[in-house]
């Protein structure tokens, strides 16, 4: 999508007091020149005032704010976990876009149903994976219960049998 520069200059102001309103130990994660570029491109007579009695997604931001947050977010302030997952769903996105343009010479009803089910079959896929990997972890658990279990027995007849 195009912008134009004073919705940047009003996205710039907007990210600039939220960023400076993050904790430290945030803020020490996105890289200075970023920083900086968000500074540099404030007009000096755009404001954004923070409603503290709001959470973030009920302020009033604009769209490419919250597009560059999340980049931001994703890119420089979540784990590796989370951003795998993240990494996921926008690649599940982008492969839905190109569906989409693939069946374009459908109808659009036809195109709405097929992008819906391709949707649903996609977060089943993610469901099970999810559940694979749960099963995977709790059998891992399991196998180290059963260890210490045993390490514990071994202990234990070392004393019952002396």
């Amino acid at each position: 999508m195009e912008y134009t520069d004073n919705e940047y200059i009003e996205a710039f102001a907007q990210l600039k007091t939220i960023i400076n309103m993050m904790p430290e130990e945030l803020k020490s994660k996105i890289p200075q020149d970023i920083i900086e570029v968000f500074d540099k491109y404030t007009a000096t007579n755009v404001r954004f005032k923070y409603d503290y009695s709001k959470s973030i997604d009920e302020q009033p931001i604009s769209d490419l704010t919250r597009d560059v947050l999340a980049d931001i977010y994703i890119e420089y302030l979540c784990d590796e976990n989370e951003k795998k997952g993240y990494e996921a769903i926008i690649q599940d996105n982008i492969n839905n876009i190109k569906m989409i343009y693939e069946d374009s010479n459908l109808g659009s009803d036809d195109i709405f149903k097929k992008n819906k089910e391709r949707i649903m079959q996609s977060r089943i896929e993610r469901e099970k994976s999810k559940q694979e990997e749960t099963a995977l972890v709790e059998a891992k658990e399991e196998k180290k219960e059963s260890i210490l279990t045993r390490f514990i027995n071994i202990i234990k007849n070392l004393f019952i049998n002396k």
